[in-house]
């Protein structure tokens, strides 16, 4: 794989002072789905909002946004791929393409997340008498891949959480489990009584823990919003079923 790393140490040195760090191509999506069902591939397509031509370079990684390049286990290509110029006001098309070695096969049984970066590297300036420090821009959004013949739908993998209250004799949490095969992005959860909690990604047939206050009653709703697979966020209402008490562990004589 064609690695980024002289071209982001090359825009991150250039010599050009940027009065914001703000994009000037951006990605007309907050994320990239490919269903293996369907086909193996989807697309993204970015645009140049920039009064000046912009060189951009897009790659994909599984999870460590301080990596700069496109890691070489990683089953997707990127077409075009190589650094390219966007004019002034043009849009490109990039395609995402499943296509693993033997070693990058993913999951059968759930759906896997990776994610699509953009590189905005903006253009030198004309003046460049003055000491200066510009600023390349990376956009990241999440690329789901669902593998065919999994069961269910992502559309009702929110409704199907499962919720409950645990506590023991020092704390008291909220536990969320996702029985599904599909991830649930909240972009939101509000409980009675309780301040916002955080967002968070609840990955298939995984368990979020969230603590909550011991000094208000057991909440008995949850009201959460979460986002679909055309970033809409989509609010939703479940019952908490049941509460948990832990005994408190003694140790005998």
């Amino acid at each position: 794989m064609q690695k980024m790393h002289r071209y982001a140490t090359a825009a991150l040195l250039a010599g050009v002072l940027s009065t914001s760090a703000t994009a000037a191509v951006t990605l007309e999506g907050t994320r990239v789905v490919v269903k293996g069902s369907v086909q193996r591939s989807a697309s993204i397509r970015a645009h140049n909002e920039g009064a000046t031509p912009a060189m951009v370079q897009v790659w994909i990684d599984s999870g460590d946004g301080s990596d700069a390049s496109e890691a070489d286990d990683v089953p997707f290509r990127v077409t075009p791929s190589g650094p390219r110029v966007l004019q002034a006001g043009a849009g490109q098309t990039f395609r995402v393409t499943y296509a693993p070695r033997p070693s990058e096969v993913l999951p059968t049984d759930r759906e896997s997340v990776l994610y699509f970066n953009l590189l905005d590297i903006p253009p030198a300036p004309d003046n460049v008498s003055q000491s200066t420090l510009q600023f390349a821009v990376r956009s990241r959004i999440k690329l789901f891949y669902r593998p065919p013949g999994i069961a269910g739908t992502a559309s009702a993998a929110a409704a199907a959480l499962e919720w409950s209250v645990h506590q023991d004799v020092d704390r008291r949490w909220l536990q969320i489990v996702n029985p599904g095969p599909y991830h649930v992005t909240l972009a939101g959860l509000f409980i009675p009584d309780e301040a916002t909690l955080p967002n968070s990604m609840i990955v298939p047939r995984g368990t979020l823990l969230v603590p909550i206050n011991r000094a208000q009653p057991a909440p008995e709703e949850a009201r959460f919003r979460w986002i679909d697979d055309h970033g809409a966020a989509r609010e939703h209402h479940s019952k908490i079923k049941s509460t948990h008490v832990a005994q408190k562990e003694t140790t005998p004589y």
